[in-house]
């Protein structure tokens, strides 16, 4: 937790503690299992939610050793700005201020700090308010999480009960898929086990990058009901005529993906596709069933988060689904800052 040194105080609880601490604080902000939680000031509308205290499962923090920490700064920045400099420094700046300077100095002096802490007295105000900004848009982040567990929790429910589990051997129950994950390794690992989707080994790139966003339990389980969504379309072998957009337009199935350009792409823009470095990025690899030389153009992506920066996921895919393996091939799950476009270069 190093990341958060002089910025935060961080204390560590021995397993005997947990229990103690859980009954002290309450069950919805407690932490435990070796996670971290960030308690953040409480001094805005809804500050005791406990979603707003962001929690870093323990089995992400022992795998991504930065997440919490870089999860936390992020929280961190909206409220260290705009904490005022400590009672003590009060002292050293009247120090400072006494040093022996002429008295024309002294006046320009005064007028110089009267005005300094004018513009201070602003810039707190507005910190304040940017303040208040960024915890509502950490409470929409916060929305858009429960609402993706729920999207899944629902359609993965009303598959069970339609017989369509998505099972890997429908002969073997334990082998049914979890409707929500935890991490985007997690929906990484389970997509594996699907049989309409192929991811390369070599597709896998930076995924500690997005662990450590603090909207990754949001994308890992976009990522997951897209991968669920690319394995219907490959099992459903080409009910509906055209490609992935078209079958999420007009399939009667519940793991459709929303085909809308701030989701989907099936193809890239003319920029990308008329630039050879931009294009050659999408040069991605794939089965040798598919292409002898194990590497092939792949333009269409699902687009996780519109927003989210260089850090928002991006599933790129090549469709063979009517082809030798009948399947989706994975050439590249990551952030977005790997798959360089005019705009960001």
């Amino acid at each position: 937790m190093g990341g958060v040194a002089g910025v935060a105080q961080v204390f560590v609880l021995s397993p005997t503690e947990v229990e103690a601490f859980k009954v002290a604080i309450g069950e919805e902000l407690a932490v435990w299992g070796g996670g971290a939680r960030l308690y953040l000031p409480v001094d805005v509308p809804g500050g005791m939610r406990p979603e707003r205290h962001r929690y870093v499962p323990g089995a992400r923090a022992a795998r991504f050793e930065a997440a919490a920490a870089e999860i936390f700064v992020d929280l961190l920045a909206m409220s260290v700005p705009a904490t005022p400099p400590p009672r003590e420094f009060e002292s050293v700046q009247r120090a400072l201020s006494g040093l022996n300077v002429s008295d024309d100095l002294e006046v320009y002096a005064a007028v110089a700090q009267a005005e300094a802490d004018e513009k201070d007295t602003t810039i707190q105000e507005l910190w304040k308010r940017l303040q208040v900004e960024e915890y509502s848009k950490l409470d929409l982040e916060i929305e858009n999480e429960d609402l993706t567990k729920e999207i899944n929790r629902v359609v993965g429910g009303f598959a069970r009960r339609g017989g369509l589990s998505g099972l890997v051997d429908e002969l073997d129950p334990s082998f049914a898929l979890p409707d929500t994950v935890a991490t985007v390794d997690e929906a990484i690992e389970n997509a594996r086990r699907l049989n309409g989707v192929a991811i390369h080994p070599d597709s896998v790139r930076d995924i500690e990058k997005i662990e450590t966003a603090t909207n990754a339990t949001a994308w890992a389980n976009s990522i997951w009901r897209g991968f669920r969504a690319l394995d219907a379309y490959a099992s459903s072998k080409g009910a509906v005529a055209g490609g992935f957009w078209e079958w999420c337009v007009a399939a009667p199935s519940l793991w459709t993906w929303p085909a809308t350009s701030k989701k989907l792409a099936m193809c890239e823009s003319e920029g990308v596709m008329n630039d050879k470095r931009l294009r050659g990025a999408r040069m991605l690899p794939v089965s040798s069933e598919v292409a002898v030389s194990g590497r092939v153009e792949m333009f269409a992506h699902l687009k996780i988060a519109e927003g989210g920066g260089p850090l928002a996921p991006r599933i790129y895919f090549y469709d063979d689904v009517r082809g030798k393996t009948g399947k989706i091939h994975i050439g590249y799950i990551g952030p977005h800052e790997n798959m360089p476009n005019l705009g960001a270069n």
